[in-house]
């Protein structure tokens, strides 16, 4: 919604992981990796150059008080739009992709139906980094979305069903 801390500025605060869940430590997140993590970092923006084309850069100007705020810049935009613009898709996929792309994931990710507000062109490229981070930990997606588990090889997709027996594989 219009004050979740995504669409807000952040204070910056030394980056430890991944970003929480909450997303109130994404800007400080993405500052790291620009910083630390130059391969990532290139990952993270060409996934959004191939997701959203008219993506140009994302940068973290200084607000007030230590906080930074979100600029994303677009091809023939002068100005940035702040994360209080952006779409709702946009801030998920840009989220997702810090997330999965992070060095220093828990054991064990846990994401439920990651592809709401998505365009369908961003669930391949969201897919491509579910495959690439579950080489490093386990990740469980509840989802009911066809459209992304198509993007999926058969291996990598355990169906459940329900009924009123319980659940099965």
């Amino acid at each position: 919604d219009e004050r979740s801390p995504l669409r807000l500025p952040q204070t910056l605060q030394p980056a430890e992981g991944a970003p929480s869940a909450s997303g109130s430590d994404l800007v400080s997140v993405l500052y790291q990796m620009r910083s630390a993590e130059d391969d990532l970092w290139e990952q993270l923006t060409d996934m959004l150059s191939a997701g959203f084309p008219r993506f140009r850069k994302l940068e973290f100007p200084l607000v007030a008080g230590g906080q930074a705020a979100l600029a994303w810049y677009e091809k023939d935009l002068v100005a940035p739009l702040y994360a209080n613009e952006l779409s709702t898709g946009t801030l998920r996929f840009l989220h997702l992709a810090a997330l999965l792309l992070s060095p220093r994931l828990p054991g064990l990710v846990l994401l439920d139906e990651p592809e709401l507000s998505l365009h369908p062109e961003a669930l391949r490229l969201l897919a491509e980094l579910l495959v690439q981070a579950s080489d490093h930990v386990q990740i469980l997606i509840a989802t009911h979305s066809a459209a992304l588990v198509r993007w999926m090889k058969p291996a990598d997709v355990v169906v459940v069903e329900h009924d009123e027996a319980g659940c099965r594989l």
